[in-house]
């Protein structure tokens, strides 16, 4: 009997959702990430002890309630991250793929009434190389999709929203034609690119337009660690570089200064030497003769001849010996 009643609860539950395609109802779009908020109007009562939230999804058979009597539900798999607010508004926070779908909110005591629908669906990006992979030269696919109540990649909507999602660059320019491929239907599209150097920090966007209109984007950015990492090693070697050729330098330069300043006192002694050489008055040994006393003992003076040298120039006299006195004792 209790399962007979929970199926006619959904079964009233469905009609009333979709009774809810033709009254009261919202679409929003919203970012992966993002936080998401329905409203919830007409509430009989003002601290929500009436208010249950559904939500229901074309590709599950069954609805998901998520609020009961104005309280989180703890069978929710999303119940972490799901809020009521004093006004009986359900908030979606850090919104995934999977939140995507209508939510309805229902008063309990009023069940043959419709208060609000919210048709959610949730913009994704997906890049087929892993971050620390990205190198210039190399292909990268990048998939944007949009999560609606109809599927993955559905742009139907009850609100016969015109709804298509498009690649633009930094500058809002449509990517398209050389280097670009763009494939899929309007509502899951993708982008292929090999990458080159300059697109490092680049950033790659898909938005989504309602209407005409620019509703919402999402984008990634295309990052090269490993050029970083080049670069942070090219400056490194530059650097040393730099400091082997300042020692270098700097060595040259005091070797040079050693040997000037050794060359210097080489040429200074030998100037020195060379003038004393020059001022010594030489003294032939052979003629050496030992003066005696006239009592026949040797005396304190000795007689030698000296040979002037011929490079000077002495005023001529008469040709006889000179003698030199020399002391050599006391």
């Amino acid at each position: 009997m209790s399962g007979a009643h929970h199926t006619l609860i959904q079964l009233l539950i469905l009609k009333l959702i979709n009774a809810g395609a033709h009254g009261n109802e919202l679409s929003q779009y919203v970012k992966e990430g993002f936080d998401a908020k329905m409203l919830c109007n007409n509430v009989v009562n003002s601290n929500c002890s009436l208010t249950t939230w559904h939500h229901y999804m074309v590709s599950f058979p069954n609805t998901i309630q998520e609020v009961s009597e104005g309280k989180v539900s703890v069978n929710s798999k999303r119940a972490g991250r799901l809020s009521v607010d004093a006004g009986c508004s359900l908030h979606v926070h850090d919104v995934t793929a999977e939140d995507a779908g209508r939510y309805t909110c229902i008063d309990s005591k009023q069940q043959n009434q419709f208060h609000m629908a919210t048709d959610l669906s949730v913009l994704t990006i997906f890049v087929s190389t892993a971050v620390t992979d990205l190198k210039p030269d190399r292909p990268v696919t990048l998939r944007c999709s949009l999560y609606t109540t109809e599927g993955h990649g559905n742009c139907m909507s009850s609100q016969n929203d015109k709804v298509s999602l498009s690649w633009v660059d930094e500058t809002g320019t449509k990517l398209q034609g050389s280097g670009c491929q763009l494939t899929g239907p309007c509502c899951d599209s993708t982008l292929t690119v090999t990458l080159q150097k300059e697109d490092n920090n680049r950033k790659w966007t898909c938005q989504l337009t309602k209407d005409g209109k620019v509703n919402i984007s999402i984008d990634f950015t295309s990052t090269f660690s490993d050029i970083k990492d080049t670069d942070d090693e090219k400056e490194r070697n530059d650097s040393l570089k730099q400091s082997v050729l300042i020692w270098v330098v700097v060595g040259v330069g005091v070797a040079g200064c050693v040997a000037g300043c050794v060359a210097a006192l080489v040429v200074t002694f030998r100037r020195r030497a060379y003038s004393v050489s020059r001022n010594q008055i030489p003294v032939n040994p052979g003629n050496v003769v030992q003066a005696n006393n006239s009592d026949g003992q040797r005396a304190d003076m000795t007689y030698a001849d000296v040979n002037l040298p011929t490079s000077r120039r002495m005023v001529e006299r008469d040709q006889q010996t000179e003698y030199a006195t020399i002391r050599t004792g006391p």
